[in-house]
This record gives C-alpha cells, sequence and structure tokens, in this order.
C-alpha cells in the first residue's frame, strides 16, 4: 500500500504507473489539499512477491518517486 499525501494548498494529482511485474493500466488519483489517497496493490497475486512502481505528480516534473522490492510471504520464491 502506498498513501498518496498532499500537504499543500491546492489539489494535487498523482499517477502510479507499475513498471514491471504487472499489466495494470497506470491509476491516477485526484487529492484535495491536505488530503490523501491509498494505492494498493497485490504483487503476490500477478507479479510473484515482485513490485515496481513509479509515482509522479502532475505539474511538476522535477518530482517522482520508484518502489521496487520484493514481498516475503515464507514460500520458495521467483527471481525477478
Amino acid at each position: 500500500m502506498l498513501t498518496l499525501t498532499n500537504s499543500g494548498p491546492q489539489a494535487a494529482t498523482f499517477t502510479v504507473v507499475s513498471n514491471h511485474y504487472s499489466t495494470d493500466p497506470a491509476k491516477t488519483f485526484h487529492v484535495r489539499p491536505h488530503g490523501h489517497a491509498t494505492y494498493s496493490v497485490d504483487p503476490l497475486a500477478c507479479g510473484n512477491g515482485w513490485y515496481d512502481l513509479t509515482v509522479t505528480i502532475s505539474g511538476d516534473s522535477s518530482w517522482s518517486r520508484r518502489h521496487v522490492g520484493h514481498l516475503e510471504d515464507g514460500r520458495n520464491s521467483v527471481t525477478g
């Protein structure tokens, strides 16, 4: 889960894109000032536990965050 928080005084639009391991389309969140939204994905269901996501915000091309990793569940896994 990612919590997308807008601490600014104006509404913000976040976009979450899966770079690998999922075929889900990009998802956009319009977040009011001082508000938040939650993005949820289940990497065990679609990516053998792996995830690779990029979050951007409209209007600020210099800001992005990439979240990459593997969710362990105790079972044998596949190397991404």
